[in-house]
């Protein structure tokens, strides 16, 4: 149960991912020359990142060092998920909109540098997980030695 949470936060852009990257060509582009939605469009095609937020569903748990585990993992989730909204509202915010149009604010030059800042975030917080994970199970009974859990803790 201990490495659940992590293990959730880890591959959960399996499913962020994509399901992102399918509304982004869906949405409606309002650019003139290149494409650019509306902030709020935008922001809800980012939405699939509350996945990132189940860890804290182990808050639950009646294991004191999983709810920890669930604690630490959700709040890393909670920055994965917050970060790119918050991303997109500082850029739509400062941009001024598109061929005079204030609500359509968010470039398609944004996308590549806010890709990149995501997988570097997720890169750090899989590297800070796995090291917490690491040094949770060091300190206590390993995950798979207590009463019959298997290598995922289930």
């Amino acid at each position: 149960m201990l490495r659940l949470p992590f293990l959730v936060l880890f591959l959960s852009p399996l499913v962020t991912v994509p399901v992102t990257a399918a509304i982004i060509l869906l949405l409606p582009d309002c650019g003139v020359d290149e494409p650019w939605w509306e902030q709020g469009h935008i922001q809800r095609a980012f939405l699939p990142g509350l996945v990132d937020l189940l860890p804290f569903a182990w808050l639950l748990s009646t294991t004191s060092r999983v709810r920890w585990a669930a604690l630490i993992a959700g709040l890393m989730g909670t920055l994965r998920f917050v970060f790119p909204q918050v991303a997109l509202a500082v850029y739509g915010a400062s941009s001024g909109g598109q061929a005079g149009d204030p609500s359509c604010n968010v470039s398609s030059f944004l996308l590549p540098w806010l890709a990149a800042s995501i997988v570097g975030l997720w890169i750090i917080t899989s590297l800070v997980g796995g090291t917490i994970l690491f040094r949770m199970t060091e300190a206590g009974v390993a995950p798979s030695k207590v009463a019959g859990t298997n290598m995922l803790g289930g």
